[in-house]
């Protein structure tokens, strides 16, 4: 036992390390060897000196002990206190649901099958709503819902870090004593005359404590990647963040085997206790192999073809799983055809006039109303047309990723299941160090210089995620994979089929892929659900499908908001957390369609388990469940009838054919506008930052702090007054655009243009240190004087440059 604990540690450390590694090894976006053992010679020099590492602070090095300490320590408590207290009320909650009579049973499972349906993100900002809602109301602060220097929040993190491990651990209680019930032993017990309570108590909950901690390792996954979402919803210092704000691989290494030490003790001594209750011999029966018929080759593809139909149709008559299906196939539908129809417009309304058409009734943003039905951002961008746009990447990402993960791994447990047993122990001790990495964390670290790189296009990036998102959950499913292979080898019938001669090939595809391929879809529809999830809290991150670029929101200092190219959810919700108190739809909304996806997955599985079962149902039974599935997918056809006539009303004008007369019309007007000047970039040079320093951008009639004298700017193109009375003015010189904000007294506050550089060039340019470090990269602020020069990144090669009067550091 001993010395199998030493080996299974080792290897899953050297797999951490493995994994560290893989973030050196990537130049754009090809792999180079060398580069990955460089990063492992690093990774393993700095870890054999552990005192001596360090991290950097606004250009400041830093020893990173012992101030690590506090933050891991915290981190810990929450993450420990979160899992106890799951596990001790999961056993209780089950024992008492036991008891229940059948009705209240079936309705408790219902409940629970919704809930484990929500993601993380949705449990943690609806808590932190609610608090600071109740406070607004009633002044009253229920818990703190935010860390400071003063107080660290305990009862809330560990809150949202129990809810869903604890109706995971609860339904899989429930699950395994629902099997113990069935088993012959407890007839033995039951002929004994125990009371249902003493069999519980003494026989069933044993054994399903017992089940439930050998599958704790994914229970705790689950709550270590959760950690990470947790403390950056609550601003909370702890290790995830702290390695997420100033990590690298090297002290994401750290971070992973400080994280790994005490779980896999834990898990490992848990085994042993486990593994000391004693099991009463249960009778197996044996599978049969049921016997093919000769028949001709065509007779035999038909057959094989209806039979394929009959079984891929077979589950839509359950209603449950027609529900999910029928979502998911809605929301890909009307994706596709807003794109393909509509060129994928998401309409903006920056403005609402009266009939007159130019008395100002309101402006962006726009609650959720009949016209805008989840409402519109600050720019004025129709949310609910941001999710349509959004879902073909999220859902169509979601579905390819899981589908690869599944056709690789399925590849990849075959070959574990050919492998000699050393060769399979070792492969599944380093694949367990994934258990223990936030996997969100890890493709942050992989993706990001990809993100931020100027020479990629929009696909280039967007593949590579895919690719890197797909490949870090091979070695985990494959292990799975291998392990269900390796239960359907030890079937009686396949002992007898290796008696007869066959090899491990013909034994493979003619007895044991039969058996594993009805799990397909089990498999895809979970991993479905582990992208979803994924998804979101790469959201969290920053780290959007394709890459992420700043939008203006308002001028100022560090007043961009990080957004999607492709609209996907996990993008919308990124961008609108810090907003959520001010328009809470904006994240709420793309959270809850996260939610109904999770929730269409579990439906779609719930109704293949019940569809794929040999409950014998009556006749009538049998034809309320059709009728009730083809009302659904009425329903849904209505649904899709609904939305696609408002994308006709809104956005047919967009593409209605037009006649020659209005082409040439419209040919005619662009004519005057084509005399203006193009926009142009601005290239930053010495001579431009000279200029930063007297607070003006050459040769701009602006001074920062000076009155706006409209005899020298002439008339601005447009203007924009906003609520705290600061106005955005936008000018054109010689096909320069720059943009003025001037407050109510007249005086110029900030100035902006956009340049065409990189970040590389800016940082040579300014020739100083960054006043303010951000962690995306996209973000610099300089100081020139009395002023302050703030660079945003618009995209590639295209940066944003504001200038205003210096604030005080520290200051945000």
């Amino acid at each position: 036992m001993l010395r199998s604990f030493f080996v299974k540690g080792f290897l899953s450390l050297l797999g951490i390390i493995f994994i560290s590694a893989i973030p050196f090894a990537f130049v754009g976006t090809s792999f180079q060897f060398t580069k990955y053992v460089e990063g492992l010679n690093t990774i393993f020099k700095n870890l054999l000196q552990p005192l001596e590492m360090t991290y950097i602070v606004e250009a400041t090095e830093r020893l990173i002990f012992p101030y690590l300490w506090d933050p891991y320590l915290y981190s810990m408590t929450l993450l420990f206190s979160a899992f106890f207290i799951a596990l001790v009320v999961s056993v209780i909650l089950s024992f008492i649901v036991s008891l229940l009579p059948q009705t209240l049973y079936k309705t408790v499972k219902s409940i629970l099958f919704v809930f484990e349906s929500i993601p993380d993100v949705m449990v943690g900002v609806a808590i932190q709503f609610f608090v600071i809602w109740y406070f607004k109301q009633m002044n009253t602060l229920l818990f703190p819902v935010a860390s400071s220097s003063l107080e660290q929040p305990y009862f809330i993190p560990i809150l949202c870090l129990t809810i869903l491990p604890l109706v995971i651990m609860f339904r899989t209680i429930l699950y395994h004593i629902e099997q113990e019930w069935e088993e012959n032993y407890i007839l033995t017990v039951k002929g004994k005359g125990l009371t249902r309570v003493h069999i519980l108590i003494h026989h069933i909950l044993p054994r399903a404590f017992k089940s439930l901690f050998f599958q704790s390792k994914v229970i705790i996954w689950f709550m270590v990647s959760n950690l990470l979402v947790v403390e950056l919803l609550f601003n909370i210092f702890g290790i995830t963040n702290f390695i997420f704000t100033y990590g690298t691989p090297v002290l994401f290494s750290l971070f992973c085997i400080l994280i790994f030490l005490p779980l896999f003790t834990f898990i490992s001594v848990g085994e042993w206790i486990s593994g000391k209750i004693d099991v009463e011999k249960q009778e197996n029966t044996p599978n049969t192999i049921s016997k093919s018929l000769i028949m001709k080759k065509g007779i035999l593809l038909y057959k094989k073809a209806v039979s394929f139909i009959k079984k891929t149709l077979k589950p839509m008559k359950d209603p449950l799983f027609a529900v999910g299906f029928c979502f998911l196939a809605t929301m890909l539908f009307l994706s596709f055809y807003h794109h393909f129809q509509f060129d994928g417009v998401v309409p903006q309304t920056e403005v609402i006039y009266g009939d007159d058409g130019s008395t100002l009734i309101d402006k962006a943003s726009f609650d959720p109303s009949q016209r805008f039905w989840f409402g519109t951002d600050q720019f004025g961008f129709d949310t609910f047309y941001r999710i349509i746009a959004g879902a073909k990447y999220t859902l169509g990402l979601a579905l390819l990723i899981s589908l690869l993960r599944l056709m690789i791994s399925y590849i990849g447990g075959f070959i574990l299941y050919l492998s000699p047993n050393r060769i399979r122990n070792g492969f599944i001790g380093l694949s367990e160090a994934l258990q223990y990495v936030p996997v969100a964390l890890l493709c942050f670290f992989i993706l990001y210089p990809i993100s931020v790189s100027s020479s990629l296009s929009f696909w280039d990036k967007g593949l590579f995620q895919i690719i890197i998102m797909t490949i870090l959950a091979v070695p985990v499913t494959s292990v799975m994979f291998s392990a269900e292979i390796g239960e359907i080898n030890k079937q009686e019938f396949i002992t007898g089929a290796k008696v007869l001669g066959g090899n491990r090939f013909h034994v493979f595809f003619k007895h044991i892929r039969p058996h594993l391929t009805p799990k397909l879809t089990y498999i895809f529809i979970s991993q479905l659900m582990f992208v979803l999830i994924l998804f979101s809290h790469l959201g969290m991150l920053k780290m959007f499908f394709g890459g992420t670029v700043l939008r203006e929101y308002t001028l100022g200092v560090q007043d961009f908001i990080p957004t999607s190219i492709s609209n996907e959810w996990s993008g919308m919700i990124g961008a609108y957390y810090n907003q959520i108190l001010i328009r809470p739809y904006l994240i709420l909304i793309p959270v809850l369609f996260f939610c109904l996806c999770l929730i269409a997955a579990q439906f779609m599985l719930k109704g293949l388990k019940t569809s794929t079962s040999h409950i014998y149902l009556s006749n009538k039974f049998e034809k309320v469940k059709i009728g009730s599935s083809i009302a659904v997918v009425i329903l849904f056809f209505i649904l899709n009838a609904i939305v696609i006539n408002k994308f006709h009303e809104e956005l047919a004008p967009i593409s209605v054919p037009v006649t020659n007369e209005v082409v040439k019309k419209e040919e005619g007007d662009k004519e005057k506008p084509a005399e203006k000047e193009e926009k142009n970039l601005v290239t930053l040079d010495s001579e431009l930052v000279s200029s930063f320093e007297k607070g003006k951008i050459e040769p701009f009639p602006f001074v920062v702090g000076k009155p706006s004298d409209e005899s020298k700017t002439g008339e601005p193109v447009s203007s924009k007054t906003f609520e705290d009375g600061l106005t955005i003015q936008s000018y054109l010189y010689e096909g320069y655009e720059v943009k003025v904000g001037i407050s109510q007294e007249k005086i110029v506050n900030t100035i902006n243009i956009e340049l065409n550089t990189n970040r590389d060039n800016i940082m040579k340019i300014m020739d100083q240190q960054p006043a303010e470090k951000s962690t995306d990269r996209q973000f610099l602020t300089f100081y020139t004087g009395e002023f302050q020069v703030s660079f945003s990144r618009q995209g590639d090669d295209i940066w944003g440059a504001s200038l205003l009067q210096k604030q005080a550091e520290g200051v945000e």
